[in-house]
């Protein structure tokens, strides 16, 4: 809720139908299928993605990024990244900040460029 008081957001949800250009936040789950320009995993920590039930369900997430994939975690990242070379992302901790334009303090941010990423996949 608090949110979308500062940005123009839609809530897609099982029973979405359709949905407008602009920000959209959507469970996972919900993400196959459906790409977009840029995709923004809130929480790709070890907490969240480190068993093997869950390693579909991150790579169908990540994969939907058709240009930007942004990774975000205040812990460890998942280990289904380490497979991912070093050299096909970029990780920054310095510049991270709330959506009130805080700094976040103990945050991991990952960019990992899709043109590169595909070459994970062949």
């Amino acid at each position: 809720v608090e949110l979308s008081k500062n940005l123009d957001v839609q809530l897609m949800q099982k029973n979405t139908y359709s949905y407008n250009k602009g920000i959209l936040i959507l469970p996972s789950y919900l993400s196959k299928g459906i790409e977009f320009d840029a995709v923004i995993i809130f929480d790709a920590s070890k907490e969240t993605y480190n068993r093997e039930l869950e390693r579909k369900l991150f790579y169908t997430t990540c994969t939907r990024a058709m240009h930007e994939l942004y990774l975000f975690s205040s812990n460890e990242m998942s280990p289904f990244l380490d497979a991912i070379p070093t050299d096909l992302y970029h990780v920054d901790c310095s510049n991270i900040k709330d959506f009130q334009n805080r700094p976040v303090q103990g945050g991991i941010f990952i960019l990992l460029l899709k043109e590169k990423a595909k070459r994970i996949n062949n």
